[in-house]
């Protein structure tokens, strides 16, 4: 009877551990997934940021419409913003 007592009592403690290390495990990849979720807020907050800078440093001017020599197609020209080596056709019309 002592032997049976003891088996249960490990068998009891065994369960107890077993639920401890699930429940810490489960707890560890919340609290990444809560970073990784912080982290990606984070990241797109600064782009907001940097794109409120670089818009808020624009004058009318850079917003113009391509001008067209012809009238018939507009001219390849670089955007302000965009560095000189990267050429965008603006339209066609």
């Amino acid at each position: 009877m002592p032997l049976i007592i003891a088996l249960m009592a490990t068998l009891l403690m065994s369960a107890l551990g077993a639920a401890l290390v699930l429940t810490t495990s489960s707890d560890a990849l919340i609290a990444a997934n809560f970073r990784t979720a912080q982290e990606g807020v984070y990241a797109a907050d600064a782009a907001l940021e940097r794109a409120m800078a670089d818009l808020g440093t624009l004058s009318l001017t850079d917003l113009r419409r391509p001008r067209s020599s012809t009238g018939l197609r507009a001219e390849f020209e670089p955007w302000p913003m965009v560095r000189r080596s990267i050429w965008v056709k603006r339209s066609t019309c």
